[in-house]
């Protein structure tokens, strides 16, 4: 069984042990883009070659399985530093690093 994977913690302020979070102003959308492409190519059930476009299909082209999304969402709240409500979460959410990103992170 793989270990879940955390993101290195970077603080919000020097001597702080609170992860930075988008909420904190302290990530930015091309970070938080970064970070969910590492971690779904990590987890990846393919090899993926080259750049992972952000409109990518990661379930339909089985990148990612079903089985995968609750780590996912365990990764997108530490990102968030904010628990995501999962009983708000439509599947479509998952389609793409655009619809994570929207769904999860977009003001």
């Amino acid at each position: 069984m793989r270990a879940a994977w955390r993101p290195p913690v970077e603080t919000s302020s020097p001597g702080s042990t609170r992860p930075t979070s988008p909420r904190d102003g302290n990530m930015d959308e091309s970070k938080i883009r970064t970070e969910l492409k590492k971690w779904i190519v990590a987890h990846s059930k393919v090899p993926v070659t080259g750049e992972l476009p952000d409109d990518t299909p990661i379930l339909e082209r089985g990148i990612l399985s079903s089985l995968d999304i609750v780590e996912l969402v365990l990764f997108i709240e530490s990102l968030r530093g904010d628990e995501v409500d999962t009983e708000a979460i439509e599947p479509a959410v998952f389609t793409s690093i655009d619809t994570l990103y929207s769904g999860f992170f977009a003001p």
